[in-house]
């Protein structure tokens, strides 16, 4: 069941300027309260909202920054808010007498739990961020950008992707994600709430397919602009941004970047669709939850085939690592709460998880390229 807050729930303690604020994303700092009554200040309890116009892109932000929290605990909590209220409008009829009525309006907003320890990553020279990196102060870098790819993120700039207390990379501000919406579906106004319409142009299974190629050249991606894109380069003259204003060119020849997506395509591939199925009634409304779910079985199916030839994944999956990790992983998601007392895996779960990962642990003997045949057996 579609969940979400009001801002009735909501205690605003302070309204963030351009100077404290952390990005664009960050435009209010409340607690939550219950009863009317605010709980006692604490840095548990912070949270950070913002309003954005456009219901599709709250949906999308909540979306992303919930589905890689369920992959990466420690990513901010992440919740959708709507408020509705109605305004008498003259010009607006509402029956055959021609008596001025009433527009119901809602606006949306997307709160953001606080990341203890946050640092943007704009904040670093991309010298420092790679030192870091390779030094192993930071971590989880190749699984932020696994992930963003997966979600088909259009705004995977420096400034936000961020690092909390632990050294452990995150992600923050996922409106442009899962972009392939806004590419090949049209919007519609019905009482200023937008519906999501197919185009005959871009069929989905065109528009959302994940590709061999798309993967062979993370951490990079030649199509998106704002990449891994260090605002502090700036344009030359002729419009143009030079790859230096990209990290993505500073971490392909780092060994722990493909080793961290390793471990991130396998927990994607791990997922029951029955489970992400589950997972996103929690957060998509009825009207687009059919579309959404379709978008993800088919970014998760096509994921599979993508990966049938790279060699890293299969020696990792080979490896005791992979083992302990996919154990690990469980018991991330039996931990996992969508909401409130919720739990998202259930006992079945479990069984499909560690049989799927014998079956890929069957087939790392298919780890060159020329053995990848349309007779292997499917992932």
């Amino acid at each position: 069941m579609f969940s979400y807050k009001k801002t009735s729930h909501l205690f605003i303690q302070k309204k963030l300027t351009s100077d404290d604020a952390t990005g664009s994303f960050h435009s209010a700092l409340w607690h939550v309260h219950k009863n009317n009554k605010p709980l006692k200040a604490d840095k548990n309890r912070l949270w950070f909202l913002k309003q954005n116009y456009n219901h599709l892109r709250s949906l999308k932000d909540v979306i992303a920054q919930e589905f890689i929290r369920l992959i990466i605990p420690a990513n901010p909590k992440t919740r959708f808010v709507c408020e509705s209220y109605s305004t008498p409008e003259p010009n607006y009829i509402v029956d055959p007498k021609k008596i001025p009525g009433v527009i119901n309006y809602e606006s949306y907003y997307v709160m953001s739990k606080a990341v203890p320890g946050f640092i943007s990553l704009r904040q670093f020279s991309q010298a420092e961020i790679v030192l870091h990196i390779k030094s192993g102060k930071w971590h989880g870098m190749g699984e932020i950008i696994l992930l963003s790819f997966f979600l088909d993120d259009n705004d995977v700039r420096l400034d936000n992707v961020c690092v909390n207390n632990e050294g452990r990379i995150l992600r923050i501000d996922g409106d442009c994600a899962l972009d392939m919406l806004e590419v090949g579906y049209r919007f519609s106004h019905h009482l200023h709430k937008e519906i999501l319409y197919f185009l005959t142009l871009a069929p989905l299974e065109k528009i959302a397919a994940i590709h061999a190629a798309d993967i062979q050249q993370l951490p990079r991606r030649s199509n998106n602009e704002r990449w891994l894109l260090d605002n502090k380069f700036k344009r030359d003259a002729e419009g143009n941004i030079s790859k230096e204003a990209y990290l993505g060119e500073q971490l392909a020849s780092i060994s722990v970047i493909q080793t961290e997506m390793d471990k991130a395509i396998l927990k994607l591939l791990l997922l029951p669709k029955s489970l992400v199925s589950r997972f996103l009634k929690y957060y998509v409304p009825v009207e687009e939850l059919k579309l959404i779910d379709k978008v993800f079985d088919i970014r998760l199916t096509t994921l599979a085939s993508a990966v049938a030839s790279r060699t890293s994944f299969f020696a990792y999956v080979a490896s005791e690592s992979a083992k302990n990790d996919m154990e690990n992983f469980i018991l991330q998601l039996q931990a996992f709460k969508p909401y409130s007392d919720y739990k998202l895996l259930q006992e079945v779960d479990v069984s499909y998880i560690r049989k799927k990962f014998d079956v890929l642990h069957e087939l790392q003997e298919f780890t060159q390229p020329e053995l990848a045949s349309p007779s292997r057996p499917a992932l």
